[in-house]
């Protein structure tokens, strides 16, 4: 029994000792279909920036304190992504992004700002869809 023992000791620590080696994967294999789908995508993807008007509360900070009027409005921004559906210039996004929104802006991957208004949302699937004040742009290919 002892000498079984030490055997399957020996064998297990000449296993362990042997040094494992990976395969070497070349580039190629290494795109995977998500990889890939987001490259084609990225394109489409832009940034969804808003403002809108919160009601003073409290001072976060001690300057706020001494500078900010108690009851005073701020101004105060929202950024989100979203992706464009419709070469006319409708846009899917986060409803919780837009909600409360005074002015949105939408941001493509090129730099180019447009403004747009909110067609509509709905909180309990948390979209909205917006239309840009735009047209001629590449929309999500399905």
């Amino acid at each position: 029994m002892t000498r079984s023992l030490l055997l399957l000791g020996a064998s297990v620590a000449a296993v362990a000792a042997t040094p494992h080696s990976r395969p070497k994967v070349s580039a190629k294999f290494r795109q995977t279909a998500i990889v890939t789908a987001a490259s084609r995508l990225a394109r489409r993807v832009v940034s969804v920036n808003v403002l809108r008007r919160r009601a003073g509360g409290s001072p976060q900070d001690p300057f706020e304190q001494f500078f900010t009027p108690r009851g005073a409005e701020q101004v105060v921004e929202g950024y989100g992504s979203g992706f464009v559906i419709s070469a006319d210039g409708v846009v899917i996004t986060n409803q919780h992004v837009t909600q409360g929104a005074e002015q949105i802006v939408v941001t493509t991957r090129d730099g180019r700002d447009f403004p747009a208004k909110i067609l509509g949302e709905d909180p309990l699937t948390d979209i909205a869809v917006l239309k840009l004040d735009a047209t001629g742009c590449r929309p999500l290919a399905w």
